[in-house]
């Protein structure tokens, strides 16, 4: 068993997944925009987890990625995950954005609002290379019953 977790986080799609899996972890603990108080002068820092959609997003999206990145064996079922993930992502970006356009003076946003859409591109990375996994797999196992039905046929003399 444990060389089988050597060789999942060998695969280049594994490596896309946990990026992204670190990424979505750190809107947990990162601010997403700063408020200017008017009467203090000062600079208040909000959080993803303080607006409670975007803690569900948030979290949703992370069990999603974790359960994705436990399913190497499951490469079919990986990319259902990861399309399912993708669209939390860009539901989660389309928010931000709406958040953002409708922002106050004073308001500014940090680069970690980037974060959803960049793991939606690496998510996407990995389908493309989850495909083209099983695609190999699929090739492989129909050179195999080829194989094996010619044995049959030939194999008597």
């Amino acid at each position: 068993m444990a060389a089988k977790k050597i060789y999942m986080l060998q695969r280049v799609q594994t490596l896309y997944i946990l990026s992204a899996t670190i990424l979505i972890i750190t809107l947990l603990f990162k601010h997403f925009m700063y408020v200017l108080d008017p009467a203090s002068g000062e600079r208040i820092a909000v959080q993803f987890t303080d607006y409670t959609p975007f803690l569900a997003l948030t979290i949703g999206s992370l069990a999603v990625s974790l359960f994705t990145f436990l399913l190497f064996t499951s490469r079919v079922l990986q990319i259902r995950c990861c399309t399912y993930n993708i669209i939390l992502l860009l539901a989660y970006q389309g928010w931000l954005v709406w958040v953002f356009l409708g922002k106050q003076p004073g308001e500014y946003f940090t680069i970690y609002c980037l974060f959803p859409i960049i793991a939606a591109i690496l998510l996407f990375i990995a389908i493309r290379y989850l495909a083209r996994d099983e695609a190999l797999v699929q090739a492989s196992n129909s050179l195999r019953k080829i194989q094996k039905n010619r044995k049959g046929i030939f194999g008597k003399r």
